[in-house]
């Protein structure tokens, strides 16, 4: 197996999570090959591993019939959001009688960024009324601190805080449940969570892990993980699972 990593004009990785897998796969004694543009990925194979932003990385799968859905908000861990969340579009948001202030997020990709909306003003530059954008609206609850948790095979690699207060505790039995609740699971993925003003640790949003950001993870954790879901998306043999019985 190669590793391409995406770089930049520079010739450098092309931030610090395309770095961090360089370094871990290098750990690990693979090759690793930088790439700027799509087309010099025309003769790369599922066997090999294609590390880089969002947009580049689903682009090589899709042209490859491999499609990749957002994962966002699973069903089977609804017990743990602390709040309502539903699906809607931006034009049926515009057109109904909403109680303010909610957070809104684009459903695939990034349209735009989430935020919360405190009445319909908030949404100039956003969308407007001629779209029919799909999108997540949600309650707001005041989250004081927030963390990634990486999850492989079922296993949590880590936990890095990368917003909000410090000195504040998550709760590991909640985040243990979350990890057994989500039956469906990819074999790499992360849960971002959150500490309310009331010490509920809940899910801020649940992310593939195809390509995701390092936030601070060890590079040879985080080469892992990314081989763990591309392997199971490829339908290839992870080699990095080595440590797996």
């Amino acid at each position: 197996m190669k590793a391409y990593i995406q770089c930049g004009n520079n010739e450098l990785p092309y931030n610090m999570n395309t770095f961090s897998a360089m370094l871990g796969f290098q750990q690990m004694g693979f090759e690793t090959i930088l790439f700027k543009e799509a087309d010099e990925l025309v003769d790369v194979t599922l066997s090999d591993i294609v590390v880089g932003g969002v947009g580049r990385v689903k682009q090589f799968l899709e042209e490859r019939g491999i499609v990749v859905n957002d994962i966002d908000y699973p069903e089977s861990l609804s017990a743990y959001f602390g709040r309502k969340i539903w699906e809607t579009t931006s034009d049926t948001f515009l057109a109904e009688k909403n109680s303010f202030p909610l957070f809104i997020k684009p459903k695939q990709g990034k349209l735009f960024t989430g935020f919360i909306c405190n009445s319909e003003t908030d949404i100039a530059g956003r969308f407007s009324p001629e779209e029919s954008i799909s999108v997540y609206c949600s309650e707001v609850r005041n989250i004081v601190t927030e963390w990634r948790c990486f999850i492989r095979y079922g296993d949590i690699l880590d936990i890095r805080r990368y917003k909000g207060e410090l000195g504040k505790i998550y709760s590991l039995k909640a985040v243990k449940d979350m990890v057994l609740s989500y039956a469906d699971a990819p074999s790499a993925y992360s849960i971002d969570i959150g500490l309310t003003d009331n010490e509920e640790t809940i899910i801020v949003e649940v992310n593939d892990g195809y390509s995701l950001g390092s936030y601070g993870l060890d590079p040879l954790l985080y080469a892992k993980l990314l081989s763990a879901r591309w392997a199971e998306l490829t339908e290839t043999k992870d080699e990095c699972a080595f440590d797996i019985r």
